[in-house]
């Protein structure tokens, strides 16, 4: 996707309101694997991906990691804690697959904020669009059995985005064990 084409997508957006988010950005490449936020770390980032996937995961006190939500291309990636507060991250971020994105730095990105009305309607939007997915996530992600849950994310994201994220990832993120999301896709596979 392009600049224009992701900000777009989220609210309106003028050509002279673009041209004020430009120089701010620099592209860059992640190889799979990579972390782009790292949880105790403040980040000083704000990323708007160009293509590729990737998860926000946090490390229980057992150990094990729990995967809250996935990014893909046109999705905007951060660390609430440290935009807002300036505080370390509570979660990591990791490219499941080689990404594109555009990066700036969460000061300038404030700053655009703070100096242009444009970019402060744009920023509401996507604060509210973010609520949005989130009571969407509890609503149908956070309730009924396995076959349910699985479904129900099947309608929110494509075949072509569940493809690219492995299965224990997206058993993590509905709650339930990899080996119950095998049964769960054996079932619909045999119709």
């Amino acid at each position: 996707m392009t600049l224009a084409e992701i900000i777009r997508e989220v609210a309106p957006m003028s050509d002279e309101g673009l041209s004020l988010l430009e120089p701010l950005l620099t592209e860059e490449s992640v190889p799979a694997g990579s972390m782009i936020i790292k949880e105790g770390a403040t980040s000083k980032y704000l990323y708007f991906i160009r293509s590729g996937c990737l998860r926000n995961f946090a490390l229980e006190e057992d150990g094990h990691e729990t995967t809250r939500w996935f990014a893909t291309d046109g999705d905007l990636v951060a660390s609430m804690y440290s935009f807002a507060a300036g505080e370390p991250a509570i979660a990591s971020v990791e490219a499941l697959t080689d990404v594109v994105l555009y990066k700036a730095r969460i000061q300038d990105i404030k700053r655009l904020i703070e100096e242009s009305h444009e970019w402060a309607l744009w920023g509401c939007r996507y604060l509210c669009d973010g609520l949005y997915v989130l009571e969407r996530r509890y609503t149908f992600l956070g309730h009924g059995d396995a076959m349910t849950r699985y479904l129900n994310l099947q309608r929110m994201r494509t075949f072509e985005i569940l493809n690219k994220i492995p299965l224990q990832y997206i058993a993590s993120y509905l709650g339930i064990t990899p080996q119950t999301l095998s049964r769960v896709r054996r079932r619909l596979a045999e119709g």
